[in-house]
Order: C-alpha cells, then sequence, then structure tokens
C-alpha cells in the first residue's frame, strides 16, 4: 500500500469505522475491527485518534457538519427572499437528518445526544454552530428590513423551537405528518419574527 498521509489514514479509519458502525453499532465493534476494515495496524488508529469515543465524536461530527453545511446554503441563496430562505434552512436541516438517520440500524445513534458523552459533544457543537449561523442569518434580515431580532436570545429561541424536528424526537415522528407540523412550525415562527408595518 502507497504511503498515505495523516489525513488521507484518518478518513480512511473514519470510513472504516462508520461501515462497522452502520451494520454492527458503536457498542458492538471494536478498535480492532476498524483497523482490520481500514487496512492498518492497531497503533495506527490510536495514532489518529486516541479512543473509540473519539472515532465516534469524530463521526457524528462529520455528519452534523454535512447537515451544518447544506444549512449555510439555503441560507445563503439570495434567489430567495428572507422567509424562504428561512425555511429551507430548516426543511433541508430536516431532511438531513432524516438521511443521515436510515443510513443502517444503527445510523441514529451517531445522530441522538444521548447516546454516548462523544455524541452528546458533537450535537453541542452542533447546536453552537447553529445558533450562530441563525443569528446571522437574523441579523441580515433585520437590516433588510424584513425580522425583527434580539440577537443570539432570538437565535437560541428558534433552535429550541425547532428541537423538535432533531433526533431523537424527529425520529419519532409520523412521517405522514411531518411535512405539515414543518410548515406549522415555519408559520408560527416567521410570525413573530416578521416586521410589522406601523
Amino acid at each position: 500500500m502507497p504511503h498515505q498521509g495523516p489525513s488521507c489514514r484518518r478518513t480512511q479509519i473514519l470510513d472504516a469505522a462508520c461501515e462497522l458502525f452502520r451494520r454492527q453499532g458503536p457498542s458492538k465493534t471494536t478498535i480492532a475491527q476498524i483497523a482490520h476494515a481500514a487496512e492498518v495496524g492497531v497503533g495506527t488508529v490510536y495514532l489518529e485518534f486516541r479512543s473509540k469515543a473519539a472515532i465516534i465524536a469524530a463521526l457524528s461530527g462529520r455528519r452534523h457538519a454535512g447537515v451544518l453545511a447544506a444549512m449555510r446554503v439555503a441560507a445563503r441563496d439570495e434567489t430567495r427572499g428572507f422567509e424562504a430562505r428561512f425555511q429551507a434552512i430548516f426543511d433541508v436541516r430536516t431532511e438531513r437528518l432524516l438521511e443521515l438517520a436510515s443510513d443502517g440500524d444503527h445510523a441514529s445513534s451517531l445522530l441522538c445526544a444521548s447516546s454516548c458523552a462523544a455524541v452528546r459533544e458533537a450535537c453541542s457543537t452542533f447546536h453552537d454552530s447553529q445558533v450562530t449561523l441563525i443569528e446571522e442569518f437574523l441579523k441580515g434580515a433585520r437590516d433588510a428590513g424584513v425580522f425583527m431580532s434580539q440577537g443570539a436570545a432570538t437565535a437560541r429561541a428558534v433552535i429550541l423551537a425547532y428541537a423538535s424536528f432533531e433526533a431523537p424526537k424527529l425520529l419519532a415522528r409520523d412521517p405522514a405528518q411531518l411535512t405539515a407540523e414543518l410548515s406549522a412550525m415555519h408559520r408560527l415562527i416567521l410570525g413573530g419574527l416578521l416586521q410589522r408595518a406601523g
């Protein structure tokens, strides 16, 4: 096997771990199995990650980063007005989270904050990043005279309002009603954010 840099080796280990976690879950996966699947030595895995928990945190973080990237694209889509972009941010977040949760029997364990400390840490980082994204978006909408915004407190309240559209609550929702419920949430939140004339 040709020499690989740390970044490539790290990705290779994460990809192997992801596949094993998808099939048998994190709790039944060992570092030795991850090393074997990644075609590296056990010591090499430990050079990149101090523990299995660090691998879980990295995989959870990678999944959340993909969701956040999709949310940023929706927020920056200047072909749409602020109301449509706001809805798109949370529509795409919901779609991506559902896609990730359906990626194998154990996929949701990398998204649910209650599953383990490593995932809770990744979820906390995701939450903080969402607050920052929404705060910046609301500031832009306020500056354009479209939304009323009170800064970080409003952004945190918006994220809390949409908490039922994140794992694990999202995964327990009736799929047949999900679109209607998400649309209803948009109307409620936008009603509070829209700038009122006079």
